[in-house]
């Protein structure tokens, strides 16, 4: 994100900080899209804003048990982070690297290595995770709460149509979901979530982690040659439909996180020029048809 959340000051990261005994300078980085960022000291904090925190904790736990991820810190009480209002505060060691941005995988081999984290991802055991039920809530639909309420408004009155087959479509994929095939999964391992370290591959923001199908990850990375390497590691065989079942579902809570963003009270910053474009291509892009 491009600017600090309305309504988080330095003061509140500096007293959540506390609670990992962190007391480094912080630092806003503008990197990334959908959580907020400090350093602090040799410290990494992400603030995420209204997540439901009960996913969040239980994703976060999870992280500590895969042994590719740069899994969150704990606090002095053994919690993976702090609630500061209607903010959650996580703190990460400072990994040094070669990061990437989304978009595509840089090569080849670094399309194989993120199949590899991908695979260990999916070989430990869930202990903590809770499991997708494979849905995503209706966007809500804005009212006077800032500049983009009305347009975002309208634009989804205009698409209301298609938001609705697009959400009976999802249902209806997610009612042949086989159950016994459900691994834990990271639920982004998109190039800007893969680092390359001095001690290897990464994977990094761990905030999505849930027991679902292994298409959850896998239609990010989902060439014909990247699938049929997970099936011979693994004897699975990915499902088209699930593929198409998570790509739509990327779409429709994006659709619905912006959607929320302008439901509150919101100025018009950088962040939210961003978003107004994004959700503009969203809808776009989003009409009744094969997938």
């Amino acid at each position: 994100m491009l600017s600090p959340p309305s309504g988080f000051t330095s003061s509140d990261l500096v007293a959540a900080l506390a609670a990992w005994g962190v007391d480094g300078p912080v630092q806003y980085q503008p990197v990334g899209f959908g959580s907020h960022h400090w350093t602090a000291g040799d410290h990494f904090v992400t603030v995420d804003e209204d997540p439901d925190f009960r996913q969040l904790e239980a994703s976060l736990r999870s992280a500590a048990d895969v042994p590719v991820a740069v899994a969150p810190l704990f606090t002095r009480d053994g919690e993976p982070l702090v609630r500061a209002g209607r903010f959650a505060v996580t703190v990460y060691p400072f990994v040094a690297g070669e990061s990437f941005e989304w978009g595509e995988f840089r090569d080849a081999a670094h399309l194989r290595a993120a199949l590899d984290l991908v695979l260990a991802v999916h070989r430990t055991p869930a202990r903590h995770a809770l499991t997708d039920d494979c849905t995503v809530a209706l966007p809500p639909i804005p009212m006077d709460e800032g500049p983009y309420s009305r347009p975002a408004a309208a634009l989804l009155t205009s698409h209301a149509s298609a938001i609705a087959w697009a959400h009976t479509r999802l249902w209806e994929l997610a009612a042949r979901v086989d159950r016994s095939r459900m691994v834990l999964t990271h639920g982004e391992p998109h190039p800007g979530n893969t680092m390359l370290t001095a001690d290897g591959w990464r994977l990094i923001d761990w905030d999505t982690a849930k027991i679902a199908p292994p298409e959850r990850d896998l239609w990010h990375l989902a060439t014909p040659e990247t699938l049929a390497a997970y099936e011979e590691a693994t004897g699975v065989r990915p499902e088209p439909d699930l593929l198409a079942m998570y790509r739509l579902h990327w779409d429709l809570t994006d659709l619905t996180e912006f959607a929320a963003g302008f439901a509150r009270p919101h100025d018009g910053s950088a962040d939210d020029d961003e978003s107004w474009r994004l959700l503009q291509d969203l809808l776009a892009g989003l009409a009744p048809g094969p997938r």
